[in-house]
């Protein structure tokens, strides 16, 4: 017998085994991408934190002193004849705003920079008494009752700054013989 084609029963026979080897790699593949979305969120996240944590830390350490608002979502730091900076939250990001110089048109020196926050999390800001040194904090902290997975769920970050250290360093304060470089 001569056979010019294939028989239904064939052609079947390869096609649905086909369609579940298809379906199987499309949900790898999805799922790859929703691994990849995640990490990459909360690599932004991290890496949008140690910004903040380091131009905090900077602003603090420059400033002469530093204001607490009764809601502690505000901080404003400043010194004298220098820039005051203000961060407060706002709508899931913490905002730093600088204005101007004393006597200098605020509008040319003004700026504004957003941190986006890990979801799920709030902020807020402290002042403390230590050792005759105040430090100001900045507390990170996940909401409480998050029905988000382990994994994505923020961990607590407290970010610490000597107020108006380069006074200090360049005082009495430190110990004799100690260059003020290595003041920690």
């Amino acid at each position: 017998m001569n056979r010019r084609g294939y028989m239904l029963v064939e052609v079947v026979a390869v096609i649905g085994p086909s369609a579940v080897v298809m379906g199987v790699a499309l949900a790898v593949i999805h799922s790859t991408f929703d691994v990849e979305r995640s990490v990459r969120g909360q690599l932004a996240a991290r890496q949008a934190v140690d910004r903040l944590a380091e131009s905090f830390r900077r602003d603090v350490h420059a400033a002469e002193h530093a204001t607490i608002a009764t809601d502690p979502r505000q901080c404003i730091l400043g010194s004298a004849g220098g820039p005051t900076v203000v961060y407060r939250v706002e709508r899931g990001q913490v905002v730093r705003e600088t204005s101007g110089e004393e006597g200098s048109s605020s509008s040319q020196h003004a700026s504004r920079t957003d941190f986006p926050l890990p979801r799920r999390s709030t902020v807020a800001f402290g002042r403390f008494e230590e050792a005759g040194r105040t430090l100001v904090g900045l507390t990170i902290v996940p909401e409480p009752g998050s029905d988000a997975p382990p994994r994505q769920v923020p961990q607590q970050v407290r970010i610490d700054a000597l107020l108006d250290r380069h006074s200090i360093v360049a005082g009495a304060d430190l110990p004799p013989g100690k260059p003020s470089g290595d003041m920690p």
